[in-house]
């Protein structure tokens, strides 16, 4: 599993409103990851993201944010 760090770096390049239809994550949720508010997350959020960031979960997005 990515670390929070990780998972922030990989979500610059990336449209959150696309990561967070394909992980089933809430939009606010993934712009909070990515921005570093509010760090406490959820061991569900993190390991969801970092799934899809791997190529693990949902279809890999790579299209710019």
């Amino acid at each position: 599993m990515m670390t929070l760090d990780e998972i922030r770096a990989a979500l610059t390049d990336r449209n959150a409103r696309r990561v967070a239809e394909r992980t089933g994550l809430g939009y606010n949720t993934v712009i909070r990851v990515r921005s570093g508010l509010n760090g406490d997350y959820s061991y569900r959020v993190l390991k969801t993201l970092s799934d899809y960031l791997s190529g693990q979960g949902a279809e890999h997005d790579q299209d710019a944010a």
